[in-house]
């Protein structure tokens, strides 16, 4: 598990139907986005309903544990030590 505390995926995407059904082209602000999971309901939503929702994810640089780091051998390196961070994690996802 990459992150401690995940979102509920489907929780959020329930969320985001209900608040931009009238407004399919709008801008979703995450400030706590972790593993992702708000961009990628963004993304499943506007898959199954056409619409143009953006996403914009903000989260503080900080390094994960060594077990959450087998999910994301393939992530981008963030160091000369090459730890990876919680955005490695959004972008692998």
């Amino acid at each position: 598990k990459a992150v401690d505390n995940p979102k509920n995926p489907n929780l959020i995407l329930r969320a985001l139907k209900m608040l931009t059904h009238f407004d399919k082209e709008c801008i979703i602000l995450d400030f706590f986005s972790g593993s992702a999971t708000t961009a990628h309901a963004v993304m499943q939503l506007n898959a199954e309903d056409g619409g143009n929702r953006r996403f914009i994810m903000v989260q503080l640089p900080e390094l994960t544990d060594e077990q959450s780091e087998k999910p994301t051998k393939q992530a981008i390196r963030t160091s000369a030590k090459s730890a990876r961070s919680a955005f490695a994690v959004q972008e692998q996802r």
